[in-house]
């Protein structure tokens, strides 16, 4: 998402030189009816099969795809769609997201990257009441933590590309108002804001 084409149709309402002000704007401009409706929508279905077909077809209610997964082909899709009603018992019982999100790996074909994984799991977790605890550092996530980190001359410690919400929080206290979902959105949709922390408002 380019944050700075929306900043022109409508700019922060403060300078975007404070951590606290990034986190302010994404709570105002993006709240959660305005990010991923695909999770709304599979939080809203009337089983779990229904919600992990609606996951992997990346559509929400209105039929509006998810700008994520508007290059992944559909046969694609479809093959992750029957290899996780394979195992949907074992997602069922899945006790955390992290789980759910391990079942979801194994299970994936060729073509599904990190960033479809995620939020595929995100969805059907969704249905579940199943929060992620983690920062899963997938492709701007990483990025945009990259550049959190140069601008603050902190780092919060990950391990297999995951950082623990409680251990980003002693780092970025910030961030303590936010769930690790949310977090993830802010740190890829910020990634070119960040280095303009610390500097002079104008």
């Amino acid at each position: 998402m380019d944050v700075g084409r929306l900043f022109g149709k409508e700019p922060p309402r403060e300078e975007m030189t404070s951590l606290r002000a990034i986190v302010d704007d994404f709570r105002w401009r993006f709240p959660r009816e305005k990010r991923d409706m695909v999770v709304v929508y599979c939080e809203e279905a009337a089983t779990l099969r229904q919600a992990i077909k609606r996951a992997c077809a990346s559509r929400a209610a209105n039929g509006k795809m998810s700008n994520h997964q508007s290059r992944v082909p559909e046969a694609v899709r479809q093959t992750f769609k029957r290899a996780l009603l394979d195992v949907v018992d074992e997602i069922a019982s899945a006790p955390d997201f992290d789980a759910l999100h391990e079942i979801a790996d194994r299970v994936k074909p060729p073509g599904i990257g990190p960033v479809t994984l995620y939020d595929v799991s995100t969805r059907i977790a969704a249905r579940l009441a199943l929060e992620p605890t983690s920062l899963y550092l997938h492709a701007g996530v990483a990025q945009g933590l990259r550049a959190l980190e140069r601008a603050t001359g902190s780092a919060a410690r990950a391990t297999d590309g995951i950082i623990l919400a409680v251990d980003l929080h002693d780092v970025w206290p910030e961030f303590a108002s936010l769930t690790p979902d949310e977090t993830e959105d802010l740190i890829c949709t910020y990634r070119e804001v960040f280095p303009r922390l610390g500097e002079e408002p104008e």
